[in-house]
């Protein structure tokens, strides 16, 4: 069998303590066959460090040593029982229980809130009020929108000495 000057022969290990093998990986097929009776060049084998050095498995363990130490770090914030996430937590609780009761007092009718929500008296009296209130702002709207056109027939009616001053109407207008 004729191969490629570019195969090459390597001792390739399947563990890093154990068996080896050889590996003979053929060359590209534009490169020139190697003779009868030639030989094929061969890679040295890398040791444990150069293995190492090549995928920066040192700087990858610091990195991860690092990462390590601030998550035990962080831990040892959480747990601390006066630090930032306990101190929240006991909060939230406190608001949630003050919530509890001012829920409680509003469901047992008590204070104006608690009032309003039980007596449906009240809150039909504040409905009507409020009808009340609409009706006015609606007649208010509607006289507010004629008010110039008043003005314009009254200024050829009073005498110029007691008209109002010019565009008097303008601040009513929305």
């Amino acid at each position: 069998m004729q191969t490629t000057y570019s195969s090459a022969e390597k001792s390739v290990g399947l563990f890093v303590i154990g068996s080896e093998y050889i590996s003979i990986v053929p060359g590209a097929p534009n490169t020139p066959k190697i003779p009868v009776g030639g030989m094929i060049p061969s890679i040295e084998k890398k040791s444990i460090a150069d293995i190492l050095k090549e995928f920066e498995v040192e700087k990858k363990a610091m990195l991860a040593v690092r990462t390590i130490q601030e998550v035990a770090d962080l831990m040892i914030l959480i747990k601390e029982p006066h630090g930032p996430l306990m101190t929240t937590l006991a909060n939230i609780e406190k608001t949630s229980t003050h919530l509890a009761q001012i829920t409680g007092s509003i469901g047992q009718g008590q204070g104006s809130l608690g009032s309003l929500v039980a007596s449906r008296e009240l809150v039909d009296g504040v409905l009507s009020n409020l009808e009340k209130v609409n009706g006015l702002l609606d007649d208010m709207r509607a006289t507010s929108t004629r008010g110039p056109v008043l003005w314009i027939r009254s200024a050829t009616i009073w005498p110029r000495s007691r008209r109002p001053a010019p565009g008097w109407w303008r601040m009513y207008r929305r």
